[in-house]
């Protein structure tokens, strides 16, 4: 098995985050490296690749539908 995926981890629960958003798909937190007061990850529950276009329109259309947004 290659290298944990390190945003996978952080969904688990593994490995520490400041959680700000949350739900059945989605999780945001505070990133550790901002370059501004409050920047945030949204990330997906269940892994993802990282390119945005290899994602399906619904998927990609939930980050848009975010409570609070």
């Amino acid at each position: 098995m290659g290298t944990p995926c390190i945003f996978c981890e952080i969904v688990a629960g593994r490995e520490p985050s400041y959680r700000v958003l949350e739900d059945d798909i989605h999780l945001a937190i505070l990133d550790i490296n901002p370059t501004v007061d409050g920047q945030t990850v949204v990330l997906t529950k269940s892994h993802r690749p990282s390119y945005v276009f290899e994602m399906d329109r619904d998927e990609y259309g939930a980050f848009c539908n975010l409570p609070g947004t």
